[in-house]
This record gives C-alpha cells, sequence and structure tokens, in this order.
C-alpha cells in the first residue's frame, strides 16, 4: 500500500498557519513524497493549499476542548492514520491527541515537540523543553527541526494563486488598470486591531497621492467597520469586500444517463467524505446526491423525500407527491415548516460591483440616456414571448423618450436579437445576447427597468435592484418580490395551484401560443405606470 506522511498542525489562527507552512512544505522535501495535512478549519488551508503540488489530501478536525470531545478526536484521526496507511505523523505542536491516535493505529514513526504528556506516545528522542512553549511559533519549530537532524533555511512560503482567477479580480477590481491597495481593518483579537479613524486618514492621504482602487477586508462579524469608513468617505474608489469569505462551491452537471448517474454519486460520495460532511441538505426530490451522502456515511441528510430519495435521506418531515406541483418557493417554504425552521421569505438582494456599474453606464450610456433591458428569450421556449412581440414593445417605448434598448438573451437564442435589430434600424439597440452572467449583472443594475420572459434573468433582476416586468402567458406571475411586475393576460392568471398549465395527466403543455396571451400594449401600459420619466 502507498503509506502517507500525516503533518498535524492543530492552532485554528490563519496568521500562525501561514507562519508555518515553509515547515510542513519542509517535511514533504524530508520525505519525498505529498503530505496530508490535519489541521483547524478555521485555518482556511483547503482553500490557501489548493494550488499547491507538496500537498496530497486536507482534512480537518475541530480540536475542542473536554473529555468527549477528546476521545472522540482521538478515535477520529486513528482511523484516518489506519485507513490511509500512516507511515509518519508530524505534530507541529505539544498537544496529545493525535500522538495518541497515531500510536493506537500502530504508526511506526511519530514525532512532536514532545513538551507535557505528549512526550509518553511520540517515538522521537530529541524533543523540546517546556521553556521553549515561551519562545515565538518560528524559532520553537526552527529548534524542533534543528534538534531532529532536519534542519530549515527558513524562508516565508510564497502561495501559488490560480492565473485564471487572478485574470477575473483583476477585470472586477480595476476595470482602467488603477492600482489596488487592499485593507485588512480588523484581526481576530480586537486589542490588535489599528482604530478605523487611523485607516481612513490613512485612505485619505493616499488618494492625495495618486488614483487607487482601496478595498476593504473584513471577517463578517466586523463587516461593519468597512461600512462605516465608507460612510465616512464617500468614494467610489472605496470597496467593500468584507462579506467575502474562504468557502468552495462545487459545480455537478447533473446529467442523465446510467453512467453520469453512477459518476456523479462517485463525485459527491468522494466529495462529502473528504470535507468531512456533518449534514447534507438536499432542496429538491433528486436521489443521487442523498445516496452519495448515505454511502459517505454522513449522519444528517435532509430532503424533500418525495420519489425514491426517502430511501436515503434521514429526515422524517417529507413532502407529498402532489407538493411537486406547487410553485418551488411555496415547496421549499412547506419543506422548511414542515422541518421546524420556518422561514420568514424574503427575496435576496444580489449587490453589484460599484467599479462595473460605471463601467456599464459609460459604455451604454455615454450621453446618460436611460437604460431599458430585454430577456428576449428563456430556457424553455414555450414561456417565450414571440419576437414580433418584443419589436412592437420597443417601437412603441420609442415613442416615448430615447431610450437604449439593450437586448439580452442566451448564446443558443443570439440570433432573435439579431432577427430584432434587422426589423428596427436603430443605433440605440443594442446586441448584448453574447455575455454571461457576470457581464450581465452589472447591466441589469444600470438599467432603468428590464422587460423579460419567465426566467432566471427575470429574477436576477428583480434580485439586484431593478424593476422588472415579468411577461407571464404560460406560467403562474411572482408575488415574491417587489422588484416584479407581472404582465399576465387579461383573462388571468394560468392557475392558482401550480406555476404552469397542465394537462389532464398533470403533464406540463408546452404550447408556444401561450405566450401569446399577453400582448405588447399589456406590457406597454405596465411600463407607462412604472418607468419614470
Amino acid at each position: 500500500m502507498n503509506q502517507n506522511i500525516f503533518v498535524v498542525y492543530p492552532s485554528g489562527k490563519l496568521g500562525d498557519f501561514i507562519w508555518h507552512m515553509p515547515f510542513i512544505r519542509h517535511i514533504s522535501n524530508i520525505s519525498k513524497r505529498k503530505i496530508i495535512l490535519i489541521t483547524r478549519e478555521s485555518t482556511s488551508a483547503k482553500a490557501i493549499l489548493a494550488d499547491e503540488n507538496y500537498i496530497e489530501d486536507i482534512y480537518y478536525i475541530p480540536f475542542k476542548k473536554g473529555f468527549l470531545n477528546y476521545i472522540k478526536e482521538i478515535l477520529s484521526m486513528q482511523k484516518l492514520f489506519k485507513t490511509l496507511d500512516a507511515k509518519e505523523v508530524w505534530i507541529l505542536d505539544k498537544i496529545s491527541r493525535p500522538a495518541i491516535a497515531a500510536r493506537v493505529a500502530n504508526v511506526k514513526m511519530i514525532n512532536g515537540f514532545g513538551v507535557t504528556n505528549q512526550s509518553l506516545w511520540i517515538t522521537n528522542k530529541n524533543q523540546l523543553e517546556k521553556k521553549d512553549l515561551k519562545i515565538h511559533y518560528i524559532e520553537r519549530s526552527n529548534k524542533f527541526f534543528n534538534q531532529m537532524n532536519y534542519p530549515i533555511n527558513y524562508k516565508f512560503i510564497n502561495i501559488n494563486v490560480n492565473e485564471s482567477l487572478l485574470e477575473t479580480w483583476r477585470n472586477q477590481l480595476s476595470p482602467n488598470n488603477e492600482k489596488i491597495i487592499t485593507y485588512g481593518i480588523d484581526s481576530s483579537e480586537m486589542w490588535r486591531s489599528w482604530p478605523k479613524e487611523y485607516f481612513i486618514e490613512l485612505i485619505l492621504k493616499i488618494n492625495k497621492k495618486d488614483n487607487y482602487k482601496h478595498i476593504l477586508l473584513a471577517s463578517p462579524k466586523n463587516a461593519y467597520l468597512a461600512d462605516e469608513i465608507i460612510n465616512e468617505i464617500s468614494d467610489k474608489n472605496i470597496l467593500n469586500y468584507a462579506h467575502l469569505g474562504i468557502e468552495d462551491i462545487y459545480y455537478i452537471p447533473f446529467k442523465k444517463g446510467f453512467f453520469n448517474y453512477i459518476k456523479e454519486i462517485l463525485s459527491m460520495q468522494k466529495l462529502f467524505k473528504t470535507l468531512d460532511a456533518k449534514e447534507v441538505w438536499i432542496l429538491d426530490k433528486i436521489s443521487r446526491p442523498a445516496i452519495a451522502a448515505r454511502v459517505a456515511n454522513v449522519k444528517t441528510i435532509n430532503g424533500f423525500g418525495v420519489t425514491n430519495q426517502s430511501l436515503w435521506i434521514t429526515n422524517k418531515n417529507q413532502l407529498e407527491k402532489k407538493d411537486l406541483k406547487i410553485h418551488y418557493i411555496e415547496r421549499s417554504n412547506k419543506f422548511f415548516n414542515q422541518m421546524n425552521y420556518p422561514i420568514n421569505y424574503k427575496f435576496i438582494n444580489i449587490n453589484v460591483d460599484e467599479s462595473l456599474l460605471e463601467t456599464s453606464r459609460n459604455q451604454l450610456s455615454p450621453n446618460n440616456e436611460k437604460i431599458i433591458t430585454y430577456g428576449i428569450d428563456s430556457s424553455e421556449m414555450w414561456r417565450s414571448w414571440p419576437k414580433e412581440y418584443f419589436i412592437e414593445l420597443i417601437l412603441k417605448i420609442k415613442k416615448k423618450d430615447n431610450y437604449k434598448h439593450v437586448l439580452l438573451a442566451s448564446p443558443k437564442n443570439a440570433y432573435l436579437a439579431d432577427e430584432i435589430i434587422n426589423k428596427i434600424s436603430d443605433k440605440n439597440i443594442l446586441n448584448y445576447a453574447h455575455l454571461g452572467i457576470k457581464d450581465i449583472m452589472p447591466i441589469l443594475k444600470v438599467s432603468s427597468m428590464y422587460i423579460g420572459n419567465d426566467s432566471g434573468i427575470l429574477n436576477l433582476s428583480a434580485a439586484i435592484g431593478t424593476k422588472s416586468i415579468g411577461i407571464f402567458g404560460a406560467t403562474k406571475s411572482f408575488d415574491y418580490s417587489d422588484n416584479i411586475i407581472p404582465a399576465i393576460a387579461k383573462d388571468g392568471e394560468i392557475s392558482t395551484t401550480t406555476d404552469r398549465l397542465l394537462d389532464n395527466k398533470g403533464k406540463t403543455i408546452e404550447d408556444p401560443k401561450l405566450a401569446y396571451r399577453v400582448k405588447p400594449n399589456d406590457v406597454f401600459e405596465k411600463f407607462i405606470e412604472n418607468i419614470l420619466f
């Protein structure tokens, strides 16, 4: 079997962890193989070391106080050492429980500082003294490696960052190539923190020197400091990024087909196992994440429970098949109510980077014309208004005022934008159907109004804060956001119980003619009622 080298670093402080990265890499160099790291989640090690080639894997252990936690963590690490065939364990601290776990797992080489009762369990004889606990972390670890006859020429480590992310962030933060200065305005211990007044004074001084972008960073609990600084200095070049965390989002395609089914289950099972999933919530009826979680021995698996998902989840408060016919929001509301976690549902507001807004305004409306944005397609074309109706509507709006008309669509339906523009020959009608979501967001934000089909972009526009007319000819209109203005057929809603028209077998009637029920004049009236001239 492949015998693995483990490094245990139990401190949870980010700065201390970064100080120790040269030592962690040094162990990889000594052993001439990649290492498996055990540390606390608060180090954000998985994010920081994501692109480092000396790391095999990373596991988070909380290292909590209390006897029961002590035993639980020993057993957890013992199982890990055993399962992954640990050849050697290095403990960069005085903590005992990883040493005990390694000894119980019959690991042959267990290297640790040896201070306190850790010395009873480790195998290295070259141990530190109690007085060494009073010196700085780096000096202490330096001394340990010297005594182990593995001296290190300590150099503060350079962390690799994904190149594609760099380009994305450069474009987002500094579209005009301004220099960027980033400020860490808090600390895990507030007695270490500079007062916000001093940060304000410093930023004002720097502003006098050159045109910089100032990025404010803080932990979520201290994000209010960034707001207070920005309120004190009213400047579009000061950006609040105190809301950012270092967590992950993983994409799974959820494709049809047996082989994709198996592949995705295995992929998610590995993910749950590797990231030590405690709990999984599945906001759908889909089974494969539930199966993956059960195989990964996740203790709590919450899901709707409709169909065969019910065989794999752990929650007893499950939905019924009839609930699949109600709107997604009502369905999820019911689920959380049954789980005894009722939610006071409020449509979420999505923030858009201020620096991107200015760029979009200048690009789309150099003469400060009002911008009307149109979503001219939908993921299901039977929900889509005909292009002839969009043409008629734009011509009506053109008679009222001098607007910029921006057409949005998915790439596969971009031809619709071309056809509309060919029909209305006007320099103020712009085709932006080629753009992705990231680029669409600032356009939606600077628009005076959005008009479009029942689609994801309609919801996105409303979430960004733009007044949005939704065209509901084939589906039930939304009432969950004050920013959505429904344009419905004069003969009323599709249904009061479902979000779409169903046949007698309960299947969606995918008839494109249903969209024709809403006339251009219906939408125009909504536009007149809600636009500010």
